[in-house]
């Protein structure tokens, strides 16, 4: 799979673990079973534009810096 791990810091559900796609059309890149994959929005605020990321498990939208790489 060519996707980046992730680690999901959800205030509702805890860590979650999750992918981010690399953006290709190539169907081996979702998720397998037992793997999320992020969502990602950029959404424009009085303070300038600011990325968010969805909780895989319960859908809340979550501000990017609750998201780690995970190494």
């Amino acid at each position: 799979m060519n996707s980046d791990k992730y680690i999901v810091h959800c205030p509702h559900c805890g860590i979650v673990e999750a992918t981010m796609s690399d953006n290709t059309d190539d169907s081996s890149d979702l998720p397998t079973e037992g793997e999320s994959e992020l969502e990602e929005e950029v959404v424009e605020t009085s303070g300038g534009p600011k990325t968010r990321i969805r909780c895989p498990r319960c859908g809340m939208w979550l501000a990017s810096d609750l998201v780690t790489l995970e190494d």
